[in-house]
């Protein structure tokens, strides 16, 4: 068995560079909402964001962070969530939701988004 055959050289290799591998990971920027209710014709996103006053909610093109460090588009839609002006949270939007004419509500730090099936 060689250097090149066995893990020690691969070892070496992360401790120089701090445990990171070359290629980077695609990474996808939005989250799944936990808190999520189903009726028979909506669908209620339920988010506590305590310490927050200035809430903006808007609806925008998915975007995911390739190999190259580059943000690309999904083509599908998210949830963004944002403190005045800041994103805070961003989160995918499932097929089969309508996101037209989507409304919601920000009280007492609780955000409630509701969308129609």
């Amino acid at each position: 068995m060689g250097f090149f055959d066995d893990d020690g050289f691969d070892n070496m290799v992360r401790e120089m560079f701090n445990g990171r591998s070359g290629k980077r990971p695609t990474r996808n920027m939005t989250k799944i909402p936990k808190n999520q209710v189903n009726t028979k014709k909506n669908v209620y996103l339920i988010f506590d964001i305590s310490g927050s006053e200035k809430i903006d909610v808007e609806i925008k093109d998915e975007e995911i962070i390739n190999d190259y460090n580059e943000t690309v588009h999904t083509g599908k839609k998210a949830l963004v969530i944002s403190n005045e002006g800041k994103v805070v949270e961003s989160y995918g939007i499932e097929k089969g939701i309508k996101i037209k004419g989507y409304e919601w509500t920000f009280n007492n730090g609780i955000l409630e988004v509701k969308f129609r099936l």
